[in-house]
């Protein structure tokens, strides 16, 4: 298996135990039984998201400052997703340099956007149409891995369900800051020798959210927005296995070996 498989299938496995300070984490009220198995991360899952369109007077976007715009970075780190999206959009008639790709949860999309922002469907400021793409959910549910044997980002989205005894929107502030605090501390850690020796982040280089162009108003954008968050990290080629921290959290002396907490791929085998 593919180290980056191999690290997120441990990150899925972690999921068993729930998480440590949110107490309704295994909850998910509002959902069936038959949906909490096929979208939670502990069962496995394999999630659709669809990549829609908003146009681009409508969005804001926080990016680190080595990305260029948005469309060429998304170009770039999903070139099929991309080429299909211009193509849908340009097979409807519509100019594909009016708009930005903005990745959607499935069930978000059909369960609730399509009824809260059916006004800005109407009036073709979100295109709810576009291809879509197969990911693994990782321990929060909501950041999707897409299903390739290649590294590609993370995509975490808001998904308007309650966990964690709160609805997982993504507001302004997770935009605004991932990728600023990302640009921080990897300027902390290209200063910092010793930190740099230790310490790996997945960087979250691009954020972008329904934005109104005229009162600013970001509030309804908690459920129409996205960030990308780096995974190359996990694809590694020097032996190691990246291991989430949370998921230590499952293992119990008396199930695994303290032995096997060992990262190194070849010690495990």
């Amino acid at each position: 298996m593919p180290t980056l498989l191999a690290a997120t299938t441990l990150d899925q496995w972690g999921a068993l135990e729930g998480h440590p300070f949110h107490p309704t984490w295994k909850a998910k009220p509002g959902l069936a039984p038959k949906d909490v198995k096929a979208l939670s991360p502990e069962f496995g899952a394999r999630v659709r998201v669809r990549v829609t369109g908003l146009r681009k007077e409508w969005v804001y976007v926080e990016k680190m400052p080595h990305v260029g715009t948005y469309s060429e970075w998304f170009s770039r780190n999903f070139p099929d997703l991309w080429r299909d999206w211009a193509k849908d959009l340009n097979d409807r008639g519509k100019s594909p340099e009016n708009w930005l790709p903005l990745p959607v949860h499935l069930w978000h999309l059909e369960n609730f956007v399509r009824q809260e922002f059916a006004s800005e469907i109407a009036s073709g400021i979100f295109d709810p149409d576009g291809p879509e793409v197969l990911t693994l959910p990782s321990m929060s549910f909501r950041t999707m891995l897409p299903d390739e044997q290649g590294p590609r980002h993370f995509i975490k989205l808001p998904v308007a369900i309650w966990m964690t005894s709160a609805q997982c929107t993504l507001p302004a502030k997770g935009i605004h800051m991932g990728p600023r605090l990302s640009t921080l501390i990897s300027d902390i850690l290209s200063k910092e020798k010793d930190l740099h020796d230790r310490l790996e982040i997945l960087t979250e280089e691009l954020g972008a959210i329904l934005h109104h162009p005229e009162t600013g108003d970001e509030h309804p954008g908690r459920f129409l927005s996205v960030v990308y968050r780096n995974a190359s990290a996990l694809a590694r080629n020097d032996g190691l296995l990246p291991v989430t921290v949370a998921s230590l959290g499952t293992i119990k002396s008396d199930r695994w070996p303290p032995a096997h907490l060992r990262v190194d791929r070849k010690e495990r085998r």
